[in-house]
């Protein structure tokens, strides 16, 4: 959480400097206004993930085709160096009661389909909240939507597409847990 704030506060200071440096406002109104937009993206963010988790678990099943996790996509998420944040990235799941930090039963098939399907619930609210907090910007004078909102959604976007790849990459690795789980419960029943 900490790397995620440290982030948004440099961002935030970043914005601020270029649209001072260019003359795109007063600083404090700059300031003020990046601050806000970047809460309500914030905010955004927490409604959404609030929203969806109060939607259905069976909405959210894994084998649903909608969550159908294709075999490029591994490529892909190493190509963005993965396995170099994928352990930076906040979890958050002991807000929704179940960590998603490592595989506490990996031979427990009830156990590894419960992680799959919040790892969909994650998925969702991730990929949501890129579009959504493009929202923020209008919450600012529209003459700072280009120069400076407009990047506070951006940053956000990245913020919410990283999780959103390290949920689907461990995904796939625990979709192969949980097949080789099951056949292993089904040999022993």
């Amino acid at each position: 959480m900490t790397l995620y704030l440290t982030i948004i506060i440099i961002a935030n200071i970043v914005i601020d400097i270029l649209n001072v440096v260019f003359g795109c406002g007063v600083w404090y109104e700059i300031v003020l206004w990046t601050a806000f937009s970047t809460l309500v993206a914030f905010l955004i963010d927490l409604l959404l993930a609030v929203f969806i988790r109060k939607m259905p678990e069976k909405l959210f099943c894994p084998e649903k085709k909608i969550f159908t996790i294709f075999d490029f996509e591994k490529k892909l998420y190493e190509k963005t160096g993965i396995k170099l944040y994928k352990d930076k990235i906040p979890e958050l799941g002991k807000y929704s009661g179940f960590r998603k930090n490592h595989v506490a039963e990996p031979k427990n098939p009830q156990y590894l389909y419960r992680f799959m399907t919040e790892c969909c619930y994650g998925e969702v609210i991730h990929l949501i909240s890129v579009p959504l907090g493009f929202i923020a910007m209008f919450c600012m004078p529209k003459a700072l939507w280009l120069t400076s909102g407009v990047y506070v959604a951006i940053v956000n976007a990245i913020l919410c597409i990283l999780p959103f790849f390290v949920l689907r990459y461990n995904r796939k690795k625990l979709s192969v847990l949980y097949k080789f789980a099951t056949r292993k419960k089904d040999k022993n029943v």
